[in-house]
């Protein structure tokens, strides 16, 4: 079981691994990325080779990355590093199907890498009633969402009676998603309209991605539960792997799978809750 977790800088990835290891996850079973590792030449096959991908929040996202320039008046807190590590992550991801879950600024990052586009400030784009910047405390609760018809996993959740089928989130992002890309299909919108949690379309690719921050609201079941499902996908590939692999592919050459192990066996111990 190896599952990779990307984030901006060590001092926020705490509460992710935190959550991981409440649904299940090791030390020895996951691995943290930062902008420091963006000049490796094997991402793509480390994401490839990994049962699975947390992508964590962060900094705003290039708006070259989606085809557009930045706009006049807007203030942005652009990270081309952990752009840079989240695309090749994605594609080593995109190609071997290894499950993906997005959280904020990850919700962005797949629907860019995907194809799709994000409002850059939704204050001055966007403007509305509802909050969706609400910095302290982390578990705040800003507003619900509203579920769509659908009979996903992910619908399902977000349906549960002890949410009354509206749950309620934090929220502190100021972009969004404008186009929804290709391959995605929107769960749950806030009552503003802004996309708060998308799925992957193809069965095949286990793709789940929310814009609040379950991490910070591991007291409430539901967000628990949306860590949980994700650490169940990743499980069942790694059960899957485990069967496909026979004697014959145990050769001398280092397979992606034995570069991963040697990767989290190192950083792991960097990364311990304290």
């Amino acid at each position: 079981m190896r599952i990779l977790v990307s984030c901006s800088r060590p001092a926020r990835v705490e509460p992710y691994l935190t959550a991981l290891a409440g649904a299940g996850i090791a030390e020895s079973e996951r691995g943290v990325l930062t902008p420091a590792d963006a000049s490796r030449p094997d991402l793509d096959r480390l994401a490839a080779a990994a049962d699975g991908l947390l992508l964590t929040g962060g900094d705003d996202i290039e708006p070259c990355r989606y085809g557009e320039s930045p706009r006049t008046g807007i203030t942005y807190r652009h990270f081309p590093g952990r752009d840079e590590l989240e695309a090749a992550l994605l594609a080593g991801a995109r190609r071997a199907a290894t499950p993906v879950f997005g959280i904020c600024r990850g919700l962005q990052m797949l629907n860019v890498a995907l194809g799709g586009t994000l409002w850059h400030d939704l204050p001055s784009e966007r403007p509305g009633d509802v909050r969706h910047s609400i910095p302290e405390p982390l578990d705040a609760l800003a507003h619900p969402v509203r579920v769509r018809p659908g009979g996903s996993e992910l619908h399902e959740l977000l349906r549960a009676p002890e949410s009354a089928g509206e749950p309620a989130v934090n929220s502190r992002h100021h972009q969004a998603i404008r186009s929804l890309a290709p391959g995605l299909e929107v769960v749950a919108v806030a009552p503003d309209g802004v996309v708060e949690a998308v799925i992957g379309s193809d069965p095949r690719w286990w793709l789940r991605a929310v814009q609040w921050h379950p991490e910070n609201l591991q007291a409430h079941e539901l967000h628990r539960r949306l860590f949980a499902q994700f650490v169940a996908a990743a499980r069942a590939r790694a059960a899957a792997e485990a069967e496909r692999i026979d004697t014959s592919e145990l050769v001398e050459v280092e397979s992606p799978r034995q570069g991963l192990d040697a990767f989290i066996e190192q950083r792991a111990p960097q990364w311990r809750p304290r």
